[in-house]
């Protein structure tokens, strides 16, 4: 069993490895409808539909106002976390570019009453995510390497942040109310990082409306949000290029059928113009590497043996390096615009530490990052 998570903006995943204890209950079609009708976003028989669509599609928003250069706490009362209760996002403008650092906050996930109450993977379901949970992590927050606007080495200092917490379990994707037997008592789960992302993706376009350039990154869970809200980021940003930065979150699918257990128990908010992306997270990335064959750059960051991933997987170390391998070679290696940058290890998460990690040939990661923000023609795979 892998460490329970730390709080922060490093929080990562509490492994599953125990069988499902309880049952999964979906109410019947024509139940009363629950949802948000201001943003036409309702839930009926347990899925959820967004009457709106994504997050350019309902009209104009109000932009964020906060003063430059100091990390702001913005509600969204419309969005949701896992427990029902609204959050919001975080931000840190400034007039020094016109490039913005996103960053999705990682913490587990859950698909059903055993993982999300009794081994309670996803931390973050019941407590919710206030601003008081964002006052008790803005200390970690600030102090990271990416978001300090003082340090020459850093590649993104002179960008606006913005910081998306993780509350609802689903890998920011879902768009689903689960309704879950706990020993006879029904919870209602709220998985909608989907829905909440497109909610921030509409303000975040009035904020930033002439935004030329974004990086969307994440850690663990936020590093497969990440990975997943790629298209929809680009989307609500035409006139950006948007480039991805997945930290931790690889990829390739877990095996024994997980990935579609998670795939209904979410719904996740899939691309509409991919029809095989439902199948996997390699889908996924064939697509991506079509769609942003050019102009664009993507970097994957991984430990060889991410012991936390592979237990959440419940695949082994050696296992994890053959698929991660496996990934790099038939995805990876080929194309310039997409690499992964690995150390050897069985460490989780590398944004957090930028400044002190580097590989064994001596390649620094901030140095690595540098080169991918820069576009330097001689970014490239880095490690074993």
């Amino acid at each position: 069993m892998a460490p329970m998570p730390t709080r922060g903006w490093t929080r990562s995943w509490i492994v599953v490895l125990a069988p499902a204890l309880f049952t999964l209950t979906i109410p019947a079609c024509g139940s009363r409808p629950v949802g948000m009708t201001d943003t036409g976003i309702i839930a009926d028989g347990g899925a959820v539909q967004d009457a709106a669509g994504d997050a350019t599609d309902a009209g104009p928003a109000d932009p964020i106002t906060a003063p430059e250069e100091m990390w702001t706490w913005v509600a969204f009362p419309d969005s949701r976390c896992g427990n029902g209760v609204p959050t919001g996002i975080a931000v840190n403008r400034t007039s020094r570019s016109r490039r913005v650092l996103f960053w999705l906050e990682g913490g587990g996930a859950c698909w059903d009453a055993a993982t999300c109450f009794a081994l309670r993977t996803a931390p973050t379901i019941e407590s919710g995510y206030t601003e008081a949970t964002y006052d008790g992590e803005i200390v970690s927050i600030r102090s990271a390497q990416l978001f300090d606007r003082n340090d020459v080495n850093n590649p993104f200092r002179d960008a606006s942040y913005v910081f998306v917490p993780y509350c609802t379990g689903d890998i920011h994707s879902g768009t689903r109310i689960g309704t879950y037997d706990v020993l006879g008592t029904p919870r209602t789960v709220y998985h909608w990082g989907g829905l909440n992302m497109a909610l921030f993706l509409r303000r975040l376009v009035a904020t930033f409306p002439t935004a030329d350039r974004i990086w969307l990154s994440g850690s663990s869970a936020g590093g497969f949000g990440a990975f997943m809200n790629w298209a929809r980021t680009q989307e609500a940003f035409p006139a950006a290029r948007v480039d991805l930065i997945d930290d931790s979150g690889p990829p390739f699918s877990p095996p024994a059928g997980r990935w579609a257990v998670w795939r209904d128990a979410w719904t996740m908010a899939l691309p509409t113009d991919c029809p095989n992306c439902g199948d996997g997270l390699e889908a996924m990335l064939s697509y991506y590497r079509t769609r942003f064959a050019t102009g664009h750059r993507f970097a994957l960051l991984s430990y060889t043996q991410d012991s936390v991933i592979s237990a959440f997987y419940s695949i082994s170390g050696m296992q994890f390096e053959t698929l991660l391998n496996q990934e790099r070679a038939s995805q990876l290696t080929a194309d310039p615009v997409f690499n992964a940058y690995v150390l050897t290890g069985t460490n989780h998460t590398m944004l957090a530490s930028t400044g002190t990690l580097q590989t064994s040939g001596g390649v620094s990661l901030i140095h690595w990052l540098g080169q991918m923000a820069s576009d330097d023609p001689a970014w490239a795979e880095a490690g074993p």
